[in-house]
């Protein structure tokens, strides 16, 4: 790739920065906080990944009735994590793509 191409992006993304520090305060820009958003939602899926894996079926033949429990009981912690999982393994992806997963 020639640098007149890689320069497009970084150039793009430096504007964007400078319109954010604009409409708000370099500290409270959101571009400015996408790596730790995006460790959190690492944290918050490895967790919650890990109860999911420990409390429930994980069998063949168990899984689909245990996830479907879940899907029914919407305010049990189960649902909580199974929700929490759901959205913080999908940070990162395009919204369409996380709402088509459901």
């Amino acid at each position: 790739m020639s640098e007149s191409a890689q320069a497009l992006p970084l150039g793009w993304w430096r504007w964007s920065e400078h319109i954010f520090d604009r409409l708000c305060t370099a500290q409270l820009n959101p571009l400015r906080h996408l790596g730790a958003l995006a460790i959190l939602a690492f944290i918050l899926a490895a967790i919650s990944g890990v109860w999911l894996y420990v409390m429930f079926d994980t069998s063949a033949s168990g899984a689909y009735e245990s996830i479907e429990s879940l899907s029914r009981s919407r305010w049990s912690i189960g649902g909580v994590m199974r929700s929490l999982h759901r959205y913080a393994a999908g940070y990162g992806r395009r919204p369409d793509a996380v709402a088509s997963a459901a």
